[in-house]
């Protein structure tokens, strides 16, 4: 399966798998969705937390001792943008700026103990790192650790 075809199927997913009453009505949604057993049976472990990994949305209301954060530069998101967060950092005040800074904060608060954020990119200006650094302080403060890969 494609990376955006599981990113979109993601989204959707938990809320068509709420709504499934039968088995037959699941069968149905699976041929519809064109996917294998094996992948639906993934999916739906991860949604119904049957492993350790967790999206923003699904730790709305709960704390953790230590969170980790991955965000991936490339990834085929269509209603966030974490990539122009880190680079603009909070100047931006469209829509999409302010939903994903929301979901943003909501990853970020969970951490009792420790925070990390993976911030997977292709970014090889260093006039870009540095103001990526320099806007990520601004949210954190400089008490913070940051580490360029």
């Amino acid at each position: 399966m494609s990376k955006k075809k599981t990113w979109l199927l993601y989204d959707h997913v938990f809320y068509l798998l709420k709504s499934v009453r039968k088995l037959e009505h699941l069968t149905i949604l699976m041929k519809n969705l064109n996917f294998e057993l094996k992948e639906f049976l993934l999916l739906y472990s991860q949604i119904f937390e049957n492993t350790g990994l967790r999206t923003l949305h699904g730790v709305k209301g709960e704390e953790f001792e230590k969170v980790i954060i991955n965000i991936d530069e490339n990834s085929t998101w269509t209603n966030y943008n974490f990539c122009n967060l880190f680079k603009n950092g909070l100047e931006n005040e469209n829509f999409i700026s302010k939903k994903t800074h929301r979901l943003f904060y909501v990853g970020c608060t969970r951490a009792k103990q420790s925070l990390v954020i993976n911030f997977i990119n292709n970014i090889t200006n260093d006039i870009e790192k540095k103001q990526i650094i320099k806007n990520i302080k601004e949210f954190f403060g400089n008490k913070i650790t940051i580490d360029v890969y």
